[in-house]
């Protein structure tokens, strides 16, 4: 099953820690989602059937979504700069530092027994489920229905029992505020010293963020999991608690987040580097 990171990732962008402005964005490029496999081919399905490859294809368009704010508040050289990041961001080169954090955070039996539990009949359900809820105007729907749902007590409690197990609402926040980070130590080089961000400051507003991501991401996540997840029979839903809340599940939803976060930390210092010569 995939996680929500990236799904909840695009719909907070205007609660990032420095403020969004409310120009519009440049349109961005069109990214290759084209899945390149390694020799490896336990963590490539396992890419795959977790939605993680889905997932990165989005991601590049989110971080380029947020570093134009970052740009539009000084920066120099902003062509040559979206240059870099188009081309250190794109997906199979997040696939790759992806694919490496994957083979540190989980070893082989881990890969098989998820895999395992992916390719069950019930794992098949929940994944086809996520995909239909992450269809484009699906948002819209989830979030009307969200206050209908939450009305069934018993089921609000199963799946707030789902949100403990996988953590999705904190490993969403701790990825909102890396990107942040990232992008505003990548370009600081290029941004005039009145618009440069210290540490000491990104870090109060961090902790002036984090309770308001909290609270948003976590009415996201509860309303996706209601929404995408209704079809499910209570003992259905239950497997899937008792799976992420295994030792296994809790390996394999944390190796998830830290994947994603090892490849933006990754791509942003290759970009970093790039900017400095600028």
């Amino acid at each position: 099953m995939k996680s929500l990171l990236t799904c909840c990732f695009s719909l907070v962008l205007a609660l990032t820690l420095v403020g969004c402005s409310k120009n519009e964005a440049t349109p961005l490029p069109v990214l290759d989602g084209r899945v390149i496999k390694s020799d490896d081919a336990p963590i490539d399905e396992l890419m795959e059937r977790s939605g993680l490859n889905a997932q990165i294809v989005d991601l590049p368009a989110n971080v380029l979504t947020s570093a134009e704010d970052q740009l539009r508040r000084g920066a120099t050289d902003v062509d040559d700069i979206r240059a870099i990041l188009r081309r250190e961001f794109n997906p199979d080169a997040l696939r790759t530092q992806v694919r490496v954090s994957l083979s540190e955070n989980l070893n082989k039996a881990d890969i098989e027994h998820t895999l395992a539990w992916l390719s069950s009949d019930l794992g098949t359900k929940i994944t086809a489920l996520e995909i239909a809820g992450a269809a484009d105007g699906s948002h819209a729907d989830i979030m009307g229905q969200y206050n209908r749902l939450k009305e069934n007590n018993s089921r609000l409690a199963k799946t707030q029992q789902l949100q403990s197990a996988t953590n999705a609402t904190q490993y969403s926040v701790d990825l909102v505020i890396e990107v942040q980070r990232v992008l505003i130590d990548t370009l600081s080089s290029n941004m005039p010293e009145s618009a440069q961000i210290s540490a000491e400051d990104f870090a109060e507003k961090e902790a002036q963020a984090r309770p308001r991501l909290q609270q948003r991401l976590g009415a996201m996540v509860e309303a996706s999991y209601l929404y995408n997840y209704q079809s499910l029979t209570d003992e259905e839903l239950q497997r899937y608690i008792d799976f992420a809340s295994s030792d296994l599940g809790q390996r394999y939803h944390r190796a998830l987040a830290q994947s994603l976060q090892a490849s933006v930390i990754g791509a942003s210092e290759k970009s970093k580097e790039a900017i400095v010569q600028l």
